[in-house]
């Protein structure tokens, strides 16, 4: 009796396919474990923890990439953040939260050069750097670059809270820098940009009454005090 060449060539296609299901169902157990611990429990750490177990399975998921690096940055691993957010951006070099929250770690590491690398890396690749104006303006702080601070301004690219961050924001420079007439005059136009948001106004006013304060401006701290 004739036997029939036997071939594996079936059993190896189901194989591969219930391994791809196996590896997808595994990566969505990762995202809604981590999800709940973020966003529901507030387990923090344990959210870490799985996006760390994420990325050993998986070490180019961008997802998982972008969760732990901007988790890191908020608790003060900005070394880490950008080593993670780093390698997101070169998986994806258009993805404009990798680049936000890579920018934020530079800043808050005090790297304003390596800062605006990213920034113009950012814009070489295209993407959309209006939507990263708040942080050109932080980089020109930290470096000193008061022309680009006011052009961010200028720019009229921004929404209103962006401009009344980047309005506040210079406002403290200016003081810091004892310009105090040019900072009132840029808390003013906080104060109209943030019209009519009665609760923002009075942010706005509340800030600028105790930096009056700070710097022994009394007689100006106390009438804009009142008006809260």
């Amino acid at each position: 009796m004739s036997r029939t060449p036997f071939s594996l060539a079936g059993f190896q296609v189901i194989a591969i396919g219930r391994f791809g299901v196996i590896a997808e169902a595994q990566r969505d157990r990762f995202a809604i474990e981590a999800s709940y611990y973020h966003g529901l429990s507030g387990e923090l750490d344990r959210a870490s923890q799985v996006y760390k177990e994420w990325l050993r399975s998986y070490p180019r998921d961008r997802i998982a990439l972008l969760n732990l690096g901007t988790r890191d940055n908020a608790i003060g691993e900005h070394e880490a953040a950008a080593a993670l957010l780093q390698e997101a951006v070169r998986l994806d070099p258009t993805e404009l939260l990798a680049y936000e929250v890579l920018i934020a770690a530079q800043i808050r590491m005090g790297r304003g050069d390596e800062a605006l690398a990213v920034y113009n890396d950012a814009r070489s690749h295209k993407v959309d750097v209006t939507r990263l104006a708040y942080e050109r303006f932080q980089i020109a702080f930290l470096q000193g670059d008061q022309h680009m601070m006011d052009e961010q301004i200028r720019s009229g690219t921004i929404d209103a809270q962006y401009e009344i961050l980047l309005l506040v924001n210079l406002a403290l420079v200016e003081t810091h820098q004892g310009r105090f007439r040019s900072a009132r005059t840029v808390w003013a136009r906080a104060v109209d940009v943030a019209k009519p948001p009665v609760a923002m106004t009075a942010y706005i006013l509340g800030d600028q009454a105790l930096v009056e304060a700070l710097v022994g401006n009394y007689g100006l701290a106390l009438p804009l005090g009142r008006k809260l």
